[in-house]
């Protein structure tokens, strides 16, 4: 126990935690749920609303049974079970993704899945835990409530934001590394043709430049 506390603690292993990102994802968690509770333990009642900016930003504390955003939100019991399903799920699946190709993932990379893990475990455990007759209401709290004028976009929470931020990131991720490819092959020539191309393509040009 000795030795693997000192392997932990010493400035390699506190490196390694470091940039293994999964702090991240604790963060998120940590953020998620404290605010969750914030909300709830002050405004109590579902529905109840503070305004932060005037047709804007408003604090409106809101009981989610079904996906994020809102989303699939029918109160029946089946569906409920569902989505703790599709919860577990995913948080299984995105894990399995960090555990299994973490070491080949780039920085930006490595943020936006753990940003994932974060935001998809902090919902998880409002969708397994939090029933009427446990902690005296049912399903995710949400509680960020933008409105743009009489327009209402959604009500969400922290680990919402940081599920959708997650995979923004590894969209640009993507973009990026595929900018990076195609120029690195241009530097290499690996889209320049053969001699022996260019010169039928050349042949081609002045059959043409001819007929013309």
């Amino acid at each position: 126990m000795k030795e693997f506390c000192k392997k932990v603690f010493s400035k390699e292993g506190l490196l390694k935690a470091f940039y293994s990102f999964i702090w991240v994802a604790i963060l998120v968690v940590a953020v998620d749920l404290i605010s969750k509770w914030c909300v709830q333990n002050n405004l109590l009642i579902e529905g109840t609303s503070v305004t932060l900016i005037p047709n804007f930003l408003h604090v409106t504390l809101i009981h989610n049974l079904g996906a994020s955003f809102g989303m699939g939100s029918s109160g029946e019991i089946g569906w409920r079970i569902f989505w703790i399903i599709v919860s577990v799920v995913l948080t299984a699946v995105i894990i399995f993704i960090y555990v299994k190709y973490h070491k080949k993932f780039t920085t930006l990379q490595m943020v936006s899945i753990t940003l994932m893990i974060g935001g998809a475990f902090g919902n998880m455990i409002d969708r397994i835990f939090y029933w009427s007759n446990i902690v005296g209401f049912d399903g995710v709290i949400d509680w960020i409530d933008f409105q743009f004028g009489s327009v209402h976009f959604a009500t969400f929470n922290v680990a919402d934001s940081c599920l959708v931020i997650g995979v923004l990131m590894i969209i640009i991720a993507e973009i990026v590394d595929a900018i990076k490819e195609v120029r690195e092959k241009e530097k290499r020539g690996e889209y320049d043709l053969p001699p022996a191309k260019e010169k039928s393509v050349e042949k081609k040009d002045n059959a043409n430049d001819k007929n013309k």
